[in-house]
């Protein structure tokens, strides 16, 4: 049996956001706030301020996931939420 490739959830930044929550968001703001090397931090806040979509698969969603201490299972659910609310009508 052959495997079918899930494709990569990949939201809208808006729904990812309202996914997340007040709380939640805040908590990655915190953890991106926290990034000891400037330019990186740097790059991290502008990626939450201007980016039109997230993709789960990008590098800084794996390096906050460790640092808030989230479950894989607790970040695809945000990421499944994200996207029902994109396709909501």
């Amino acid at each position: 049996a052959v495997a079918i490739k899930q494709p990569v959830p990949t939201p809208t930044m808006r729904s990812f956001r309202l996914a997340c929550g007040k709380l939640l968001w805040q908590r990655i703001e915190d953890a991106v706030n926290l990034i000891e090397d400037e330019n990186a931090r740097w790059a991290a806040q502008q990626s939450l301020l201007t980016a039109a979509t997230i993709s789960r698969t990008h590098p800084l969603v794996n390096q906050l996931i460790a640092a808030i201490g989230l479950t894989t299972t607790q970040v695809d659910a945000v990421f499944s939420a994200a996207m029902r609310i994109d396709n909501a009508p």
